[in-house]
């Protein structure tokens, strides 16, 4: 009898471990897999309730391979390690979560910059609008670096280049607009604020830009004055 009761438990380990075997490759798959949370990232992990959602997956695998097991013996010995499984499921989820909202928080940040530097194209020659811009990257770079912990030197670093793109995207549009004066006005009033490399590129395309006015305002002098018959 002996023999038995112990060939029976030796069995019941034996379906429990498998059962859990079952259990961990799906873990593993709600993992890694396809559709595998680790494979969501930035905001796409962020903003899902993966938690919820991969935690409900996890538990109805549980339960379906739970009842699929021949006695209450060998569901107790699955349970236990079943708990533990999803518990470590949840701390791989959370654990992600907090650090792809790092990665979300920078496309955020950059997501910023680059609608507002477009927005400030378009209106090159609206001031107040350049300037809501300008301060809404400001702002941006403000929460970027304390989430981040930077030092001062570093957020005044990051103002000041992505400034210098705002600067430069106007001034640019500015001259592609052949409104020179105002691309050169808008340099002199704002020089300050461009890093200098951008500006050391803004005052050469600037000089180019005013020569060629020059020779197409003498171009333009020249054929008027040959078309009047009184000069």
């Amino acid at each position: 009898a002996s023999f038995v009761m112990k060939a029976a438990e030796e069995h019941d380990v034996l379906r429990a471990e498998d059962a859990y075997n079952k259990l961990q490759q799906k873990k593993i798959d709600l993992t890694f897999g396809d559709s595998g949370f680790a494979r969501l990232k930035g905001g796409d992990a962020v903003n899902t309730p993966l938690l919820k959602s991969y935690g409900s997956e996890f538990e109805k695998t549980a339960g379906e391979i739970g009842a699929s097991l021949d006695n209450n013996y060998q569901r107790t010995l699955f349970t236990k390690r079943a708990a533990n499984a999803q518990l470590q499921l949840s701390e791989d989820i959370v654990k992600h979560v907090a650090s792809q909202s790092t990665v979300y928080a920078k496309e955020v940040y950059d997501g910023t910059v680059g609608v507002e530097t477009k927005a400030a194209t378009s209106n090159w020659n609206n001031p107040d609008a350049v300037a809501l811009s300008l301060k809404r990257i400001d702002a941006a770079v403000d929460s970027y670096a304390a989430r981040n912990g930077l030092p001062d030197v570093m957020r005044d670093a990051l103002k000041l280049k992505d400034a210098s793109q705002i600067h430069s995207s106007v001034i640019t549009q500015a001259i592609a607009s052949k409104d020179w004066e105002y691309a050169k006005t808008y340099y002199n009033a704002n020089k300050n604020s461009i890093d200098k490399t951008t500006a050391a590129q803004l005052e050469k395309g600037l000089y180019e830009a005013g020569q060629k006015q020059l020779t197409d305002n003498f171009n333009g002098v020249f054929v008027a004055s040959r078309n009047d018959p009184a000069s």
